[in-house]
């Protein structure tokens, strides 16, 4: 393979990642508005924590268990964030 495959094929995994980090984003914003209107706090720190772990968990290849609850801890800060937003 070349370069410009392997970018391809890269490519194509950004786009599957954006169409499902979306669709995660639109469940984040149900989720504010259940705890908006049960007037439950955005941030559950035990729940995070747990998810964190699960991912970790999950992650077939030891090398990339820290990175990928990096990544998590990223992807659940924004959607922290817009929750704050919705969480009027």
């Amino acid at each position: 393979m070349t370069l410009d495959d392997y970018r391809a094929q890269m490519d194509e995994i950004d786009n599957k990642l954006v169409r499902l980090l979306e669709e995660r984003m639109d469940v984040s914003c149900d989720i504010a508005r259940y705890k908006n209107a049960e007037n439950i706090p955005v941030f559950d720190p035990v729940r995070e924590q747990y998810k964190l772990y699960a991912v970790a968990d999950k992650t077939g290849n030891p090398l990339y268990k820290d990175h990928m609850k990096r990544i998590f801890e990223t992807i659940m800060g924004q959607s922290k964030a817009l929750q704050e937003e919705l969480h009027i």
